[in-house]
């Protein structure tokens, strides 16, 4: 994801899809301890939402010092980071690269005129990062941040929670939208605009969900 991409995330207050992008960004570089502390405070932020333990007003002004410190660390971060697909920067970590060469060389003089092994599954791994996005993505609630961990952690050890808990909210997703359906036949448009509000909730991209929004709007 591009940095004008993240901005706009920020401007649009979706701070939970800007810190994983951002957490993705700045894996194993000089600055992902400063990504962890800010997604710490979001996390945080997030908890005493759902507690109803701060004022709206004391809210927005910590949601807008986040946003403010996402915008801050993602100026630091260069235009085109060399990064490769793991979030290694190798001209900064000029042993570890030599080393890994070595490796390499030496495992092909080893296997050479040998059948070559299938390939072992490699064990799932798991980061102070990736934890952090789990967690984010779980206290989100909704499908789509659980798709978005799945996508970016796909072999992270909280990979098969992420699976369960979307299965677990695609069948609450089904109740609600049928307890919708119902209330709306029935003529009860109030009760059926609470049960599709839970439902968008869920999943806002749900096809039967936008179907049911317009016809309520109707």
């Amino acid at each position: 994801m591009k940095k004008e991409q993240i901005k706009q995330l920020i401007s649009d207050s979706r701070l939970d899809e800007a810190l994983h992008a951002l957490l993705k960004l700045t894996k194993q570089t000089h600055l992902e301890q400063n990504a962890l502390m800010i997604a710490s405070r979001h996390a945080e932020l997030i908890n005493q939402q759902i507690r109803g333990m701060e004022s709206p007003a004391e809210l927005d002004r910590r949601r807008n010092d986040i946003a403010h410190a996402l915008l801050q660390l993602l100026e630091q971060l260069p235009k085109n980071p060399p990064l490769l697909k793991n979030g290694w920067q190798p001209y900064r970590q000029p042993l570890l690269w030599a080393s890994l060469v070595m490796l390499v060389a030496l495992a092909a003089w080893y296997f050479i005129g040998t059948e070559t092994a299938p390939p072992e599954k490699l064990p799932s791994v798991s980061s102070p990062a990736d934890s952090l996005a789990y967690n984010l993505a779980v206290e989100a609630g909704n499908i789509p941040a659980l798709e978005a961990f799945l996508r970016d952690y796909s072999s992270s050890q909280h990979a098969g929670k992420a699976q369960q808990k979307i299965a677990e909210l695609q069948q609450l997703l089904k109740f609600n939208l049928k307890a919708a359906n119902a209330l709306y036949r029935g003529g009860k448009i109030e009760k059926a605009y609470e049960a599709l509000e839970k439902a968008l909730k869920i999943n806002p991209d749900d096809p039967e969900v936008k179907e049911l929004l317009t016809l309520l709007k109707k």
